[in-house]
């Protein structure tokens, strides 16, 4: 039987993210096991967008034929998380509308901050929401998202989106030109934020990575795994690019949003009037 060790501290770290896939990866490519223990005894803090990239990898095994087994089942639990995990259809926006409203929006009002800019994170927040999930309908081949979220005593809020389908480094090296330069994963997930790239042949209207990118510098930090990508924004504008030793089934973008800050007038949105370009 092939052992998958779940760490004690989960979160969305590149470390835990990498060791994780490893052994995921081992077990799916071992063709004499069919068995998998996923150990999660020693699991003692979970953050709960984990629970995104954890039912993925799940699924993932499922759907390659392993019998999965798992020692505390406790840590995906519906009630495991402060927001909870849930599967919708990309196409059904007002499902993934009603799930913003009920589990995140509710709380956006907790930070000191002014009604303007209350509309505007909420804006910004969906915008960048609603712009995944149609890339994830038209550009992906995936027809489901995974979210989960999680909230902390010090006001942030963080919310993990993902799909399974057609990964960004595959989806850029299948549709753009110019990219014979690019050696890593990571390298064409920075093509993709970049303001003006995109993989589609007729402009709609949208975002854009690009834009994402740009709302998340005044929300909080930013997080994109795609395949063996893994892409890292920080609250100050600062980007860790790293690479993965194994791939992740899809693209999964993490936000953190920072309410308190608000109540710092030096802290200002920088939004921008649709682009009509997707990133990827």
């Amino acid at each position: 039987m092939n052992e998958i060790i779940l760490p004690q501290n989960i979160d969305i770290g590149f470390e835990n993210v990498d060791m994780i896939l490893n052994q995921v990866e081992d077990a799916i490519n071992d063709g004499h096991q069919k068995n998998v223990l996923i150990n999660a005894s020693n699991i003692k803090i979970i953050d709960s967008n984990m629970l995104v990239f954890l039912n993925i990898l799940i699924d993932k095994l499922d759907q390659r034929g392993k019998n999965i087994q798992i020692s505390d089942m406790d840590f995906l639990s519906p009630d495991s998380s402060q927001i909870k995990f849930e599967r919708i259809k990309s196409s059904d926006i007002n499902q993934l509308d009603r799930y913003l409203d009920e589990n995140f929006i509710v709380k956006f009002g907790r930070g000191q901050i002014s009604k303007n800019t209350y509309e505007r994170l909420i804006q910004s927040f969906k915008d960048s929401v609603f712009e995944f999930a149609d890339n994830t309908s038209t550009h992906s081949n995936s027809n489901i998202l995974y979210l989960c979220g999680d909230e902390n005593p010090v006001g942030n809020i963080s919310m993990t989106i993902a799909d399974v389908g057609i990964s960004i480094p595959k989806r850029v090296q299948q549709s753009s030109k110019n990219t014979d330069q690019m050696i890593f994963d990571v390298d064409y997930i920075e093509w993709a934020i970049r303001q003006g790239n995109s993989t589609k042949m007729i402009p709609e209207s949208g975002m854009g990575l690009s834009e994402i990118q740009s709302a998340m510098k005044s929300l909080g930090k930013m997080i994109i795994i795609s395949n063996k990508g893994y892409w890292f924004q920080d609250t100050d504008g600062s980007i860790i690019k790293k690479t993965l030793s194994a791939s992740f089934p899809g693209t999964l973008l993490y936000m953190n949003i920072e309410l308190n800050e608000y109540g710092n007038s030096s802290k200002h949105f920088k939004l921008k009037e649709p682009s009509y370009q997707f990133a990827f």
